[in-house]
């Protein structure tokens, strides 16, 4: 715009064409070097754009929105062309960010909205979930008769829905398991009762066959009073061990019941009646080659007769075919014993351990008698008789040892 003078200078005015640079932030200036003079002249933006251009006292202002930076070297020099003006355009703020205050906004309230979201988020789930594993914990470890019910069943949103049912789903399943163990008590209690009735019926029984057998083994006993008679000894051990083992007693219990009566006995002797009567017992080819008198032991007759006929019995079952049982004395300054050898299969180490154990038994074979209980009831015999019992292997088979007090022989 040029407005003119009385005097007819004409006068150049930039504020208004410049609005847009001064909307930009930018500034002015107009040199000029007429006469060789240079002067050089800022236009001022109109009053309602001055505050755009205003310092800011921290380096950095915020003005309509906008972010802005000082800028030290960003003016365009333009020479005006037929004439000595030189129009230079400073931009003294450069905009960071337009609309930098609206965006700051935006953003505060998308904090703000995410922040309370978290915070609902995890007041309404994740705190109700927390506690539901806290709940399931103790769920794993209380009883069924014990209630526990999941929190949060009181509210009206989908985690008091949740809660609800789950809690109904508890109960349900306490329920079935209560029916379940009920039942399985009952099952066992039917079961107990069942057994009872057949250990009743099964003890009925035998003291009905222990009641005639005793009977026909009292006339056995008297028509074989002699000692000397073979078949008196076996008579009379049916009558000793009969009522230990119907006496309604564990087996174990009944084992150990019998009482001893220990007595003087030659073991020499002893021997050579064992192997002279072993056929009666089942047991064929039985050699004893010792002396046949005058070795004289401490022990119970037919404890050791029993003790004895057990291990000759096992020595049997392990033979090989048409092998013999050999019977040696053996003994020490203290002990005297029996060595009972056979030939056949060895003991291996791994029931080594176990060959004298309750119930334990060494039959393989379908159709053989084996109850595990001969061993355990000679180990018994002769412990009870202050001897020890022991086996060991050969090169053609297995050897088992009796040994018991020897009495020692009075010099005339």
């Amino acid at each position: 715009q040029i407005a003119f003078k009385r005097s007819g200078v004409s006068e150049l005015s930039l504020s208004k064409l410049g609005a847009q640079i001064f909307s930009a932030y930018g500034g002015i200036q107009i040199e000029s070097n007429r006469d060789g003079q240079r002067r050089i002249k800022t236009v001022e933006p109109p009053a309602e754009m001055q505050p755009r251009l205003a310092p800011g006292p921290l380096g950095f202002r915020l003005y309509g929105g906008d972010l802005l930076w000082p800028s030290e070297s960003n003016s365009h020099p333009e020479p005006l062309s037929d004439t000595d003006l030189v129009l230079t355009v400073s931009h003294p703020w450069r905009p960071i960010e337009k609309g930098f205050l609206q965006m700051a906004m935006y953003l505060a309230v998308l904090l703000i909205g995410g922040a309370f979201a978290t915070w609902y988020f995890s007041k309404n789930l994740l705190e109700p979930i927390s506690d539901w594993s806290n709940y399931s914990e103790q769920l794993a470890k209380v009883g069924t008769g014990s209630s526990v019910e999941l929190p949060y069943a009181e509210r009206r949103d989908e985690i008091g829905v949740l809660a609800t049912a789950i809690n109904s789903l508890i109960q349900k399943v306490r329920d079935q398991m209560l029916e379940a163990q009920a039942e399985r008590e009952n099952r066992l209690n039917e079961d107990r009762r069942k057994q009872q009735d057949e250990l009743d019926n099964r003890l009925q029984n035998l003291q009905v066959i222990g009641h005639e057998i005793r009977s026909p083994l009292q006339a056995l006993i008297a028509l074989h009073r002699d000692p000397s008679d073979k078949s008196h000894r076996y008579v009379a051990r049916m009558l000793a061990a009969l009522p230990h083992l119907l006496g309604g007693e564990a087996t174990i219990d009944a084992i150990s019941a019998r009482q001893i009566k220990a007595s003087e006995i030659d073991l020499a002797a002893f021997l050579h009646e064992v192997a002279k009567n072993a056929g009666s017992a089942d047991i064929d080819d039985v050699h004893y080659a010792g002396e046949q008198e005058g070795v004289p032991c401490v022990g119970d007759p037919e404890m050791l007769e029993d003790a004895v006929t057990h291990v000759l019995n096992n020595a049997s079952r392990h033979r090989d075919p048409g092998t013999p049982i050999e019977l040696s004395l053996v003994g020490t300054d203290t002990m005297v014993g029996v060595e009972i050898r056979n030939r056949g299969a060895q003991i291996s180490p791994a029931i080594a351990e176990k060959i004298f154990e309750f119930g334990f038994s060494t039959v393989v074979r379908q159709g053989e008698d084996g109850q595990g209980f001969g061993l355990y009831v000679s180990r018994d015999y002769v412990r009870r008789m202050e001897g020890v019992i022991s086996f060991r292997n050969h090169d053609h088979g297995v050897a088992f040892t009796i040994m018991l007090p020897r009495i020692p022989k009075v010099s005339a």
